[in-house]
């Protein structure tokens, strides 16, 4: 069993699958926009400032930015993340207390799991492995398109995948 977790920008939905057959489903009300809205109030940030931030440091401390607030802006991401991460543990827990089945293996996707910084914290905080997903590992590009890719992926693996899907049917 693999257990998805989409991170989108209102829900966190969490999906554990088996043999290619879902086999539970979750949803958390929270979500990127949960995020930023947090980074933003505990900053006194603009919701804008708070985004750009997100995106562009997430968890990994930035010379930008005082060590004091470094450590500020990763305590406001981890207040919402570290629910999120609580939630996906009970699920993991809940899952192999039902079925005496362990899930070894998390699935990181959807726009929130592009947060730089997420999949060593994400590797320390769950009790499973942890990746992030990589649609377009399936598919052909330029070279100089490679970490591009990679980094906006996990927010189109839904629609590489209806794409991908699409074209195997052919």
């Amino acid at each position: 069993p693999v257990l998805v977790v989409d991170v989108g920008a209102a829900t966190t939905k969490m999906y554990i699958v088996e043999r290619g057959v879902v086999r539970l489903t979750h949803l958390l009300t929270s979500g990127g926009h949960h995020i930023t809205d947090t980074l933003a109030r505990s900053l006194s940030w603009e919701f804008e400032k708070a985004e750009r931030v997100k995106r562009e440091i997430g968890l990994i401390s930035s010379s930008a930015y005082s060590t004091d607030e470094n450590d500020r802006i990763q305590t406001a991401l981890l207040s919402t993340l570290s629910r999120v991460f609580s939630e996906i543990d009970r699920v993991l827990l809940s899952y192999g207390q039902r079925y005496n089945k362990n899930v070894s293996h998390v699935l990181l996707t959807g726009g929130g799991a592009s947060l730089p910084g997420l999949s060593e914290h994400a590797k320390s905080s769950l009790h499973a492995d942890v990746e992030i997903a990589n649609p377009f590992s399936h598919s052909e590009a330029p070279a100089f398109l490679r970490d591009v890719l990679q980094q906006i992926g996990p927010g189109f693996s839904v629609a590489v995948g209806l794409a991908l899907r699409n074209l195997k049917s052919k």
